[in-house]
């Protein structure tokens, strides 16, 4: 047996190049780690906090492991693949990116290097994310700064082309299943249209996916409403705000770390969309209720 109890869909095994008695497996779900040959596996993914009841993410949590890529040339240089986490603000700090696809690993050289990493690295937020996680550096700081703009809003009526445009929308979801979905998408004078859709086995991913798009495209977010079927966390709504969106959308529920946040800098948050029935947690004062609520006995008034 491989890995630990419940271990399954098996991204990669990887051996430390010197000390073959070492070995990392990731899937879907965990990051387990052997240095006695498999003889017993440990969790990598998480750690408990000292004196306290609490685990913490590595940073091998859940969807950031579905590929691990050990440098045979400097084995203490360990890469993961499927990062949520951002490093540049611009093109112009990226140097090189290279591509392995044998190992299915990536590695980006910036201009500058990782500035200030201790202070970063002793700067630690615990999020209500995948496996209780933490997420290092200032991000709470940067939070602060953020400024939604004040003169947008959000019909009812565009909430609901909205939630109707991505039940039609063609997905693997409708096919296979298991993958989450997210939708970057704006309000047009006769509904709404999905710009953007990307969809992956973690939310994160695709919730990457369309901000680097639109990094790379250099979109505003200040009249775009962003669409997600995973739960609203506080990693969601953090990376929502990043992107300068004012409206966030879920056919989930949410965490009460990702409400706070999302009532601090003003976010308009929406969860529970399906059909017509959705639940406005926040950012009422951006929300227009433009048309009637469903009247079919089957229904409930929407909040």
């Amino acid at each position: 047996f491989i890995g630990l109890e419940g271990s399954e869909h098996i991204g990669r095994i990887r051996v430390h190049p010197t000390n073959p008695d070492i070995v990392v497996q990731v899937d879907s779900g965990n990051c387990a780690i052997t240095d006695n040959g498999g003889e017993s596996w440990f969790n990598g993914h998480a750690r408990q906090v000292k004196d306290t009841p609490f685990f913490e993410n590595t940073g091998l949590v859940v969807t950031s492991t579905w590929h691990y890529y050990i440098d045979p040339h400097d084995p203490k240089r360990h890469y993961i693949c499927y990062t949520d986490i951002g490093f540049a603000r611009s093109l112009d700090e990226i140097a090189a990116v290279q591509v392995d696809w044998e190992t299915d690993a990536v590695v980006v050289t910036t201009r500058a290097g990782m500035q200030d990493a201790e202070r970063k690295l002793g700067s630690r937020t615990v999020t209500t994310g995948c496996g209780q996680g933490t997420v290092f550096g200032g991000l709470m700081d940067e939070i602060d700064q953020v400024r939604l703009p004040h003169d947008r809003h959000l019909r009812q009526s565009t909430l609901y082309a909205l939630m109707d445009a991505v039940r039609h929308h063609e997905s693997i979801y409708k096919q296979a299943g298991a993958v989450h979905g997210c939708a970057l998408a704006r309000a047009t004078p006769g509904g709404c249209e999905i710009l953007m859709f990307f969809e992956d086995v973690g939310r994160h991913n695709a919730v990457d996916a369309i901000a680097g798009q639109m990094w790379l495209d250099a979109l505003d977010g200040a009249d775009k409403i962003f669409y997600t079927t995973g739960r609203l966390t506080s990693e969601m709504v953090i990376k929502t705000a990043q992107m300068g969106i004012p409206f966030l959308v879920s056919r989930s529920g949410l965490t009460h770390m990702g409400w706070q946040i999302a009532q601090k800098i003003g976010l308009t948050m929406i969860g529970r969309a399906q059909g017509k029935h959705y639940l406005l947690f926040s950012g009422a004062d951006r929300f227009e209720r433009d048309c009637s609520a469903p009247t079919h006995e089957d229904e409930t008034t929407p909040r």
